[in-house]
């Protein structure tokens, strides 16, 4: 029997934190769509308060040396510096005054809140930030989410990718590799369809394909089309075995390319994306942390939740996208 505040406060930390082991395997199962998208690692893979990387190396294939030759010397081509930094998501769940009095009621209240409201709450946390470092690639200055200056580190891209983009640059805005040559990746509001798709895949996995040094890399593999309103339109152009709408009977040559991901989280509804699943987006997860506590000048019982996570761009040749309006 809970005789004091100080017992009704353990009881409650210790019934609470007992009760989130018991709905890991619930939470677990709620389907996320960041895992499908990103380059997922793990947190505490990160040393210090940022991860650094660069964008790429080009060296694409050893040599065969023949006997009594000389060892080729390969001088590699060093991409951007790249930074993410650790960041830190947080919220605080109180239990009211009227709850406090009564440990059943309270221990109740914070355990339903852990299986039906923080699982899905994590859930959405994660796809939402995908989708942000997507839709957000279409600012021509950027956006705050991309920038990775931390007390350590400062991002000299600031608001944009690391070589000073945005992460969908557009035909007039291109971007130039450490080689020199330029490219771009965005698609000027081209509504979805059989051509448009074909000159985004053209661009994912052959024109934009290269290494900071012009060497071609294999980026044909794993490919997802992001989408909104336009599911069904998607699923249609690439289920069909012949084109759609095609008055000729044309082999549909999309057919089975991509996976659709269907993205709710988009802040427009036709903005669509080809992306190479699990390569140019880096996600450092974790499960959040619970914390339980009394607020000392309230006395009201609160859950402090913590999810650490890290994220940015790291290579913008998994991406192409249109910024369509319909």
């Amino acid at each position: 029997m809970v005789t004091s505040r100080e017992d009704f406060k353990k009881a409650i930390a210790e019934g609470y934190e007992w009760y989130w082991d018991g709905v890991q395997e619930d939470y677990k199962q709620h389907e996320t769509k960041y895992d499908k998208i990103a380059d997922v690692k793990s947190f505490e893979d990160i040393k210090g308060d940022h991860a650094s990387m660069t964008s790429g190396v080009g060296m694409d294939e050893i040599p065969e040396k023949d006997e009594n030759e000389a060892i080729e010397l390969f001088n590699p081509t060093e991409g951007f510096t790249v930074l993410i930094k650790k960041r830190r998501h947080s919220v605080i769940v109180p239990a009211s005054q009227e709850l406090d009095e009564d440990f059943n009621r309270a221990a109740s209240f914070l355990k339903d809140y852990a299986k039906n409201d923080l699982p899905r709450a994590v859930r959405m946390t994660k796809d939402r930030i995908v989708a942000k470092l997507l839709d957000r690639g279409f600012e021509a200055g950027g956006d705050a989410i991309y920038n990775n200056t931390c007390p350590t580190a400062t991002d000299a891209s600031g608001d944009l990718v690391y070589d000073g983009k945005p992460l969908l640059a557009k035909s007039g805005n291109k971007r130039e590799a450490k080689n020199g040559d330029e490219y771009y990746n965005a698609l000027d509001a081209e509504v979805l369809s059989y051509d448009s798709l074909v000159t985004a895949d053209n661009l994912l996995t052959i024109t934009n394909a290269k290494m900071e040094n012009g060497q071609e890399i294999d980026l044909d593999h794993n490919k997802k089309l992001v989408v909104k309103k336009n599911k069904i339109k998607a699923k249609t152009i690439l289920n069909s075995a012949l084109v759609p709408g095609s008055q000729n009977n044309d082999s549909n040559e999309l057919q089975g390319e991509y996976d659709v991901i269907y993205m709710p989280y988009l802040s427009n509804d036709y903005y669509w994306f080809g992306i190479i699943g699990g390569f140019g987006m880096a996600f450092y997860d974790s499960d959040p942390t619970i914390k339980f506590f009394q607020d000392q000048n309230t006395g009201e019982f609160r859950v402090r939740i913590y999810l650490p996570l890290a994220y940015g761009i790291y290579n913008w040749r998994g991406f192409v996208g249109s910024d369509a309006t319909s």
